[in-house]
């Protein structure tokens, strides 16, 4: 159902009865139909809308549906929350082995792992790249895939050239990929770039605004800043 805000007037409503294996397709869909519905209501030019990366490729909803969970546990940043993150992106890959998400995620998870001092850097460093690179090679126009080598690049072999032509890749494929401005911020902010990590963060918070690791860092760049009342301030509402 597309309803009006103001006054809950529905505007379009259908219903769908497919096979769970068709969920991806029929997701793109009815964003597609929902989306010429507006545009007939403006009077303007019908547009194609093109799917999210995450839901091209998948081939199966079982792998799309593991990798969402492995994100999930992914963003708890905690050292459960990352083993349970690596399972989920293991059998997202057993699913589906051409899935490129499943191995940016699995990148990311061994690499705040290390960065967490959670695991030795030099053995699950090596994972960590090895993925990524595995993603880019099924998807080499994968935002994620490009984050996770920029992070890699950043905390592990300290090219901060690489990393930021990388995060500046991630972020031209998907601009609305909140983690690659959330970590390309913390890149910039690395190098006491402020002014220019500041509206990075922003963005990622407006991208995801309930998340709460992007919350923390962004206190935690007002404190570097020291702007430290405005530090305060959002640390408390992060609590």
């Amino acid at each position: 159902q597309l309803i009006q805000t103001k006054d809950q007037a529905r505007i379009w409503a259908r219903q769908y009865d497919r096979e769970l294996s068709g969920l991806l397709v029929l997701q793109s869909e009815i964003a597609q139909e929902a989306a010429d519905e507006i545009l007939l209501a403006l009077g303007e030019r019908k547009a194609a809308i093109a799917p999210s990366p995450a839901a091209q490729t998948p081939k199966s909803y079982e792998a799309y549906d593991l990798y969402l969970r492995g994100r999930y546990f992914w963003a708890k940043r905690t050292g459960q929350g990352f083993q349970q993150a690596v399972e989920c992106f293991e059998q997202a890959i057993e699913k589906d082995p051409s899935y490129a998400p499943a191995y940016a995620g699995l990148a990311d998870t061994y690499t705040l792992m290390s960065e967490y001092g959670l695991a030795p850097p030099g053995e699950v460093m090596p994972k960590a790249r090895a993925a990524a690179l595995k993603a880019l090679d099924l998807d080499e126009k994968l935002a994620e895939a490009h984050v996770s080598l920029a992070a890699i690049a950043q905390n592990f072999d300290w090219d901060w050239q690489t990393a930021d032509k990388e995060f500046r890749r991630a972020i031209a494929l998907d601009p609305n990929y909140a983690t690659g401005h959330h970590w390309y911020a913390e890149h910039l902010a690395l190098l006491g770039r402020f002014d220019d990590a500041f509206p990075e963060m922003q963005r990622a918070r407006q991208l995801d605004p309930l998340s709460l690791i992007i919350a923390t860092d962004n206190a935690v760049f007002l404190y570097f800043a020291r702007q430290y009342d405005s530090a305060l301030a959002q640390f408390h509402a992060v609590l």
